[in-house]
């Protein structure tokens, strides 16, 4: 007679939601509960199952002998922000073929791989941050803003690159969690006590990239790699009169 007792747990493999080019694994188990061998089959939907999934055993069947449990392995990574739902149902039947296979129960696979987009922008259209010409000891302010474009909250956090710097620079509120379509204001001042400019063309790296805007995934707090370049700070500061 063909097999009635096996158990599947859980029933569901839910990834959330995943960053691009991130990659995750969960389980589900196969338990043979009877006295007798049994052959075990996912049936895949009409349309297939997403190639941004991988399925261990490939071949999506197998035999378990009594009380033996078997692991399916599911795998989830996609370089394309998308969102995925698909069944997979459990076929059971006798290792011996004496009955056709017989349908036991669904795996609900769920997953959604999604972007982030954050955009910084400066004053008058520029690239980074330019002072200008300042005297030693004066203050300048300058402002610039970050945009969430994305689906999800973020978290943005400005680092500055190198001490000289840190030294001189202040930013208010260094760190902000962005909702989706929100805009945030970071205000930077700069103030000088020597006689100085960036970039500094003694340097060997002298482009003045400066500050570092660092993406963090609001929910997990995992860094998120962006192509997003430094931030460039530009100014010279003297004692005398600029002529």
């Amino acid at each position: 007679a063909a097999p009635n007792v096996v158990v599947l747990e859980p029933k569901k493999v839910d990834f959330d939601r995943l960053l691009l080019n991130q990659s995750a694994t969960m389980s589900v188990r196969l338990s043979n509960d009877c006295a007798v061998p049994v052959l075990w089959r996912l049936v895949p939907p009409e349309e297939g199952i997403p190639p941004v999934f991988t399925i261990d055993p490939p071949g999506l069947e197998g035999t378990m002998n009594p009380a033996e449990e078997r692991p399916i392995t599911f795998t989830f990574s996609s370089k394309e922000a998308a969102t995925h739902q698909f069944n997979l149902k459990l076929q059971i039947g006798d290792t011996e073929g004496l009955r056709e296979m017989e349908t036991k129960e669904d795996i609900e696979v769920s997953a959604e791989a999604f972007s982030v987009d954050v955009v910084p922008e400066f004053p008058n259209q520029g690239t980074g941050l330019n002072f200008g010409d300042i005297r030693v000891g004066a203050v300048v302010d300058q402002e610039f803003y970050v945009t969430n474009n994305g689906k999800y909250d973020v978290n943005v956090e400005v680092k500055i690159r190198r001490k000289a710097i840190a030294d001189i620079l202040e930013i208010d509120e260094k760190q902000a969690q962005l909702q989706p379509g929100q805009k945030q204001t970071f205000k930077v001042r700069l103030s000088p006590q020597k006689e100085m400019q960036c970039p500094d063309f003694r340097r060997r790296s002298n482009r003045g990239d400066e500050l570092e805007l660092v993406v963090y995934e609001a929910k997990t707090g995992d860094l998120v790699q962006t192509n997003l370049p430094p931030i460039g700070v530009t100014f010279r500061a003297m004692f005398n009169s600029f002529t």
